[in-house]
């Protein structure tokens, strides 16, 4: 079993994972759910009373139908 990928903050691939969470939050506010950033660092968000990843917050947003699905999330 090989170990996972780390990708280092500075990348690209890592700015534009944040934007799309960003995009994805924008884009659940306008169907009226209030989402917050969570955590220390602020890498997770919340809605009501769960907690989601940048990457469920997006698959939440495309399920919604707020934001065009990616290949990454089907």
């Amino acid at each position: 079993m090989t170990a996972p990928t780390v990708i280092p903050t500075e990348s690209p691939i890592y700015e534009a994972e944040i934007l799309a969470a960003q995009d994805a939050a924008e884009a659940i506010v306008t169907i009226c759910w209030t989402v917050q950033p969570y955590g220390p660092d602020m890498d997770l968000w919340q809605i009501g009373d769960l907690i989601w990843t940048d990457v469920e917050l997006m698959s939440l947003a495309a399920r919604e139908g707020v934001v065009p699905a990616s290949g990454r999330l089907q």
